[in-house]
């Protein structure tokens, strides 16, 4: 905001918790009365896979969740997915692995967006 202050409109498609503290904030930093304008209506209905898992070293964890969300993205070809990574490292090597495995994925960060 501080870096485009003629902006008088923010636009979110995502599930946020804290979109009362991200209006606060905004309003905050540009000095301006920031509204909030929520909705419960979905398009698409929203989904939620959760798996456990068995692994405790870094190199094995990310190899359980690699092939969770390849078996996901192969058996359920019919949905999409909205996949959030824990770190900007590990959502390229989840890319690159999805890639090789003939699977259509993008990344995207507040740095970049894959090419």
């Amino acid at each position: 905001a501080k870096d485009f202050p003629q902006i008088q409109f923010l636009g979110l498609s995502a599930t946020l918790p804290n979109c009362k503290e991200l209006r606060d904030w905004v309003g905050n930093i540009t000095n301006r009365t920031t509204r909030l304008v929520q909705s419960d209506y979905r398009h698409v209905k929203l989904t939620h896979h959760y798996f456990q898992l068995t692994s405790s070293y870094k190199s094995d964890y990310e190899r359980e969740i690699k092939n969770h969300i390849l078996n996901l993205v192969t058996t359920k070809t019919d949905q999409q997915f909205l996949v959030f990574v824990f770190s900007k490292a590990f959502g390229d090597v989840l890319l690159e692995f999805l890639r090789k495995e003939g699977v259509e994925a993008e990344f995207h960060n507040a740095n970049k967006t894959s090419k």
